[in-house]
């Protein structure tokens, strides 16, 4: 993050050395504005400590109650050894599950025998697309938290596969037949299902296991009901191909450059099928992948100039990449052996120039795309064979539109360099296109090697609602004796939930600073408290590097380097800390500890405060339940007891009981510590109750054990945010501190005050024990602020702010007050002024995390074959469709990937699926000005003069004594542009990402996977398939109908 040096285009900024200039005299001096921060202080802390009752809890903790606690300083070393050793304890049970799993379905293909008679009436299925949450069969499951069936497994298929049918030509005439295949595929796996059933007996802790097929279909056990996430309006486009765990367990890692020929002749409905085209291939990939994109001409380059080197296939340069193929536009004529020698180049620059870790290292791809062509580019294959860094590149050829256009140079291309190709005609037979073309070819080096390379995965979002998984995988060979030794069953894979590990983590000790994550040999982060889940199951994994989470410095890369290398130490650095609601604390000398964990390839890190303290609590009886707490609201995370699915008060009552019962597993260090949190602000209520006020409209407060107080009792709903002490941006803040820290809510009109209670633990330091917390009506605590602030006025030329530490606005004078709206937004001359007199600095930060709404895309200027069908309500053609052909339930897909490829205004608005997943939102890049106070204690005043006007505008700025706050009164706005320095986003907008091209370009360290299986002497050619799938048979008569209607 490079700090802002806002540029005022010939600005005049003088910092006043107690000289007056012409508008300076409106303003209140330095001394008056510093006298009216201190009492600004004290108004508003007495305003709280009446309205609070904060001295009453303060002394609430009476000694006897003390003489039940004790403090001990954590130990990160031995905890997190712990925790390494129980995550081992897992990940061997998981192999030994995965293992065993493979070993069942190999075997089963010895002694099935194939029916060539059978129908699709002949196998018993549980089909979980046609069951839902309320089905009979199903039952409710804590474990997984959803309706499951233990006694068998349940099978997915793809809307290509479809239970066993299959389009083919009989006679001449279009027909559905049984796939013989499919069907015996699903009878013979059905077996896996007994070793699904012996892994759980085993460790009842297992998740879902898995068996998908290279034809489509997927076992998943325990069986349960399939949903496509809303975002997808009720059409499944999951196919377990295309899954992480089933790519990475079936191909070794791949170095791609793909090629796009965007000649002149590649125009329209073509090169909107060639982008779409790219982007599938680009989701196939993952972190172990390395991928560039370049286009081809009469000459040849990068998609994105500034990346001009094979990067890692990593969601961030996914998205650039994306963004590249949309910019592009078809021009001049042109010439394959230029584009190919450029990405034949690309290797033996990528190879020659990167350090030894860049790259896999593994299979070598040139995956070209064109509309077709009859220049033969020998010489340059030629020349390339005979290099030792390219000689086993393969060669993979797709041949794109409507158009017959020659492609028997390119089918010849693929065959005599180890390739496949591949014609695509529509959008609807992209996905299957890709999907049989490339990946059953570089899957055939391994099967022939006969080992079976176990992969982790990175994480993803879970199908079946477990929030992030790992998944173990492993693929399953065809062994039988009719089988040539090639032929890929499938991937069996087990999950370990992120969830899981998170149980074993001593979270409670760490606090609300403490954490625990974990990356991989790649340096991806497989779980961290500010990881944020994906909106849906169908999207990518978001592979962030902990560079992104942790910081950009040499600190941070040096400690992920050491732990990619198994390495076991601690270091310590202070960091910068984004709080949940935006803001920026600064914790000093946080201790990173970080070890190795065993069987696995991950390495563990824990971070806490320095010698930081533990509170346990002993000797609270709870066996009679809990007592009595009207408006007592829990931690909705803290796992107390097993078991607890009530919300709200309801939980506490819930917990009472499970307590009074003597319910098992359940944590006694929470319980004893909630126990006593309960006995000692048990006389909040009755205080709150008699000090009353009309502006006051809630007190809490929220303890260290994960209670949380509300009075009135209804106010709870409106202050969710809090209940979870250790994730609530406003009590991480005020436990930092003896400050009073405000928060101000635009959306109700109020305005949020805290206070810590701390004590002095025995070990030295100051432990929290609880955050003491009032919410105003906004009006009402203006009403205060204005008396103490009576000098600031239109009518006298001045304007007093009082903003906290990320410049939101908590009070203005006039009637604009701008409640918790940026100062940049609303008066960003000002804002400006402040940053160069340092009462503020900002940096631009971005959040590969964002959400961001779709945008409505512009109308396309390239030719379309919309026209025709554009008077239709493709929509209701689609769910017609659907509705008519119910048995047949994937053609929706079908027709809405042809439907919709015509009324689609252009590539760029289409995802690889032909259209847009979801019409609000979607997983983004996003950019922001962070504003961060410097807090320094000297006096703050400037003068700012418009160069173009003349008009002077002075400020004066001075820290509100023991809060957050800074007073800043300035004269009116000059209304000058020139003044409001660079234009910065003060709330976060979607963006491409940083400039490329200034970015320090030095890959970061990482280790690949040990196997590599490239190659192998007994690999049978492939060299092509129709690549018209089953998908594009429907698709043909609808594309020659609009072809016709054009």
């Amino acid at each position: 993050m490079a700090i802002i040096r806002t540029h005022m285009l010939v600005l005049c900024f003088l910092l006043l050395q107690g000289s007056s200039h012409g508008a300076e005299d409106e303003l209140p001096s330095s001394e008056m504005i510093n006298q009216l921060a201190r009492s600004l202080g004290t108004e508003l802390g007495d305003v709280f400590m009446t309205s609070s009752k904060y001295d009453v809890l303060q002394t609430s903790y009476r000694d006897d109650l003390l003489s039940s606690v004790r403090f001990e300083e954590v130990n990160a070393e031995a905890e997190l050894a712990s925790m390494a050793t129980k995550i081992t304890d897992i990940f061997t049970k998981r192999s030994r599950a995965l293992k065993d799993i493979v070993t069942t379905a190999e075997d089963q293909t010895f002694i099935y025998e194939y029916d060539p008679n059978l129908q699709t009436g002949d196998v018993a299925l549980f089909k979980m697309a046609k069951y839902n949450e309320s089905s009979p069969d199903l039952e409710l499951d804590e474990h997984f938290g959803r309706e499951v069936n233990f006694s068998q497994s349940g099978v997915h298929t793809p809307l290509e596969v479809y239970e066993g049918w299959f389009f083919a030509k009989y006679k001449g005439q279009l027909t559905f037949m049984d796939d013989r295949d499919v069907l015996n595929g699903l009878r013979w796996s059905a077996a896996v299902d007994r070793t699904f059933r012996a892994n759980r007996d085993r460790d009842p802790t297992i998740s879902w296991q898995y068996l998908g097929s290279q034809l489509g279909f997927m076992r998943v056990y325990p069986a349960t009901w399939w949903q496509p996430p809303p975002a997808l309006d009720g059409v499944d486009l999951y196919d377990v191909r295309r899954r992480p765990w089933y790519i990475e367990g079936s191909v070794s890692p791949k170095d791609v450059v793909i090629l796009m020929d965007i000649s002149g002749s590649v125009h329209g409905q073509t090169f909107e099928i060639m982008k779409i085209s790219v982007k599938t291939v680009l989701n196939t990939l993952g972190e172990n992948d390395y991928v560039n994109i370049a286009w081809s001409t009469n000459h040849a380059g990068w998609a994105n100039p500034c990346m001009d080197t094979l990067v890692p296939a990593t969601m961030i340069n996914k998205r650039t990449l994306f963004a590249a193929v949309d910019a592009m536009q078809a021009r001049n004529t042109s010439d394959w052996a230029k584009g190919l020698d450029f990405a034949y180049k690309a290797f033996v620059d990528f190879y020659s120039q990167q350090p030894e870790h860049a790259g896999a290292k593994c299979h070598k791809l040139i995956m070209f795309f064109s509309d077709g062509g009859t220049e033969w580019p020998g010489a340059v294959i030629d020349k390339y064979k005979n290099e030792t860094l390219t000689k086993d590149v393969r060669l993979f050829t797709y041949a794109l539109g409507p158009h017959p256009v020659p492609s028997h140079i390119m089918r010849r291309m693929a065959c005599e360099n180890g390739g496949f190709f591949s014609v695509i005609v529509a959008s609807g037979a992209i996905r299957t296109a890709i999907q049989e073309s490339y990946l059953p070819v570089l899957g055939q080096p391994l099967a022939l090697s006969g080992s079976r390379p176990a992969a982790e995965t990175p994480p993803y979002l879970d199908a079946g609602g477990l929030g992030y998984v790992t998944t173990l995988s492993m693929p399953v060979f065809n062994r039988s004796e009719a089988s040539d030794g090639q032929s890929l069953l499938g991937v069996a894979g087990v999950d370990v939930t992120m969830r899981e590990i998170h149980r074993h983590a001593p979270w409670k000790k760490l606090g609300p600073f403490g954490y625990t994550f974990a990356i991989n040999p790649n340096g991806i982060v497989l779980f961290h408290p500010r990881l944020r889940e994906p909106l849906h199951y169908m999207e990518d994994p978001p592979d962030l590097d902990l560079t992104l989470l942790e910081g950009d410095n040499h600190v941070v890369k040096d400690l992920r380097t050491q732990m990619i290398r198994r390495n076991s130490n601690s270091v310590s650095m202070n960091q910068t800390v984004v709080l949940e609601d935006g803001h920026v604390v600064h914790v000093r000398n946080l201790q990173y500890t970080y070890r190795p964990v065993d069987n696995t390839t991950l390495s563990l890190g824990l971070v806490l405060p320095a010698r930081q303290t533990h509170m346990v609590v002993f000797g609270q009886s709870v066996s009679g339940g809990l007592p009595r707490c009207d408006g007592c609201l829990l931690a909705p995370s803290w796992e107390y007891c097993p078991g607890l699915t009530a919300d709200g008060a309801e939980r506490w009552q819930q917990l009472s009981d499970q307590l009074k019962a003597g319910a098992e597993g359940c944590a006694a260090d929470l319980v004893q510590h909630l126990a006593w949190d309960a006995k000692w602000t048990g006389a909040a209520p009755e205080q709150w109750q008699t000090a009353q006020e009309s502006g006051v409209d809630a007190r809490f407060v929220v303890t260290d054990g994960g209670l949380t107080r509300f009075y009135p009792v209804s106010s709870g709903a409106d202050l969710s945010s809090e209940l979870d002490p250790y994730r609530s941006g406003l009590y991480r803040h005020a436990s930092l501190t003896e400050d009073l820290i405000f928060r101000p809510r635009a959306e109700s009109g109020r305005v949020l005050a805290a206070r810590r209670i701390a004590v002095a633990s025995s070990t030295g330091g100051i432990y929290t024990l609880a955050v003491v917390g009032v919410q105003y009506n906004a009006t009402w605590l203006w009403e205060r602020v204005d008396r103490v602030l009576a000098a600031c006025s239109e009518e006298a030329g001045v304007r007093c702010w009082l903003l906290d530490t990320a410049g939101d606005v908590v009070y203005s004078s006039g009637e604009s007050r701008w409640l918790g709206q940026h100062l940049g937004l609303e008066d960003p001359e000002l804002m400006a002024a402040l940053v160069n007199a340092t009462v503020y600095k900002q940096d631009v930060v971005y959040n590969y995390q964002g959400v961001c709404r779709k945008k409505r895309p512009n109308a396309s200027a390239a030719p379309s074959l919309a026209d025709p069908l554009r008077w239709l309500n493709v929509d209701l053609l689609v769910d017609l469709a659907a509705g008519a052909l119910s048995v047949l339930d994937h053609l929706r897909y079908l027709l809405a990937s042809a439907l919709l490829s015509y009324q689609a205004p252009a590539a760029a608005a289409l995802d690889e699926f032909g259209f847009e997943i979801n019409a609000f939102e979607h997983s983004c890049t996003q950019r922001l000005a962070r504003t961060e106070l410097t807090r320094s204690r000297r006096p703050y005043q400037g003068e700012l003069r418009c160069p173009v006007s003349g008009c002077v505008r002075s400020f004066r700025a001075s820290l509100v004594a023991d809060t957050n706050l800074v007073l800043v009164a300035a004269s009116l706005p000059c209304g000058c542009p020139e003044l409001a320095g660079e234009d910065l986003p003060f709330r976060p907008e979607e963006d491409v990402g940083p400039d490329r091209c200034g970015e320090d370009k030095t890959p970061l360290f990482r280790r690949r996977p040990d196997a590599c299986f490239a190659t192998h002497e007994k690999e049978k050619p492939a060299c092509s398939g129709s690549g018209l799938a089953t998908a594009s048979l429907l698709l043909l008569p609808l594309t020659m109908a609009a072809r016709v209607a054009a």
